[in-house]
């Protein structure tokens, strides 16, 4: 019996201690969520040559964005551009991370529908690269019709394939040169709400099993 008590004193514990920091949480990060990116590597200039990447190299990336709009949509910018408040990027076993200055990721979901990246970027020189060249931007771009199906930047996102014009995503150096690819998939993640829920659900199956651990102490009673 005290071995029982104690296990689900340590459930409830746990739970609570998960929910109450979701919902700790969750009133500043409301309002923010996160795309994670892959793409392939298609070009890297000779400057840029390094052991640290290739051709055959993958990316992936992320950016973090507060949802509240930089200014008022309009119909031609339906959805408005949004501040990005974390960024990284790794290019084979390269990596670059956020850097300080204005940036911002735009979505459109009116005519050409579009979704831009623009990000300081900041790293260390590619081994090989000459001293003192290192990145400063990244941008990445999707453009095309028919690829949102919803004003909701949450939503689920379309596939690549929607956006037929335009998917390249490109990071830049302090010489003007760029290491460039294609986007191959991107996914809106928005980590709070699935907080919440696994705290709740936590509570709930405590709930549960305090309840039928009642019942049984009851019965043998």
């Amino acid at each position: 019996m005290n071995h029982i008590r104690a296990v689900f004193s340590m459930l409830a514990f746990t739970a609570s201690v998960l929910l109450g920091a979701s919902i700790a949480v969750t009133p500043a990060m409301a309002a923010s969520f996160t795309y994670t990116f892959t793409g392939d590597v298609t070009n890297i200039p000779k400057q840029l040559s390094s052991s640290q990447y290739s051709t055959s190299s993958s990316m992936s990336g992320s950016v973090t964005v507060d949802t509240t709009d930089l200014h008022a949509p309009t119909p031609l910018d339906k959805v408005g551009d949004f501040h990005i408040t974390a960024f990284t990027v790794n290019i084979g076993t390269y990596s670059a991370t956020m850097g300080s200055g204005a940036n911002q990721l735009e979505i459109k979901t009116n005519g050409t529908q579009a979704f831009t990246v623009n990000v300081p970027a900041t790293g260390s020189t590619p081994i090989g690269v000459h001293s003192g060249i290192a990145p400063n931007l990244f941008d990445l771009t999707l453009k095309g019709v028919g690829g949102f199906t919803s004003d909701d930047p949450q939503s689920p996102f379309p596939s690549i394939s929607s956006f037929l014009t335009k998917h390249i995503w490109r990071l830049h150096f302090s010489d003007g040169k760029v290491i460039a690819g294609n986007v191959l998939h991107v996914t809106a993640v928005p980590l709070p709400a699935a907080v919440i829920l696994f705290g709740a659900g936590l509570i709930a199956l405590v709930g549960l099993g305090a309840g039928s651990w009642r019942q049984k102490k009851h019965s043998i009673a």
